[in-house]
């Protein structure tokens, strides 16, 4: 319900952009959509990512880690718990 300009001036005030909010969001729902044992092509359409490489890619930059690769720890995690 805002115009683009004011949600930039509410954003900045704020120290904040919309950009790293939204990669904040998606990355935070695709992990827990990975701890439910979703398929990570699943998440990646569900969050909507053209396709799996986009989504991989973009998981690995915020994370340090593929998808696959945060799943396993996170349920080998779980197994050792």
């Amino acid at each position: 319900g805002v115009s683009v300009a004011t949600l930039r001036r509410r954003l900045a005030a704020e120290g904040k952009r919309f950009r790293e909010l939204r990669h904040q969001i998606l990355n935070e729902r695709a992990k827990s959509l990975l701890q439910l044992r979703r398929h990570a092509s699943d998440v990646a359409q569900d969050l909507g990512f053209a396709d799996f490489r986009s989504f991989s890619r973009a998981f690995k930059h915020w994370n340090g880690v593929t998808p696959s690769a945060y799943a396993k720890a996170v349920f080998e995690k779980r197994a050792d718990s």
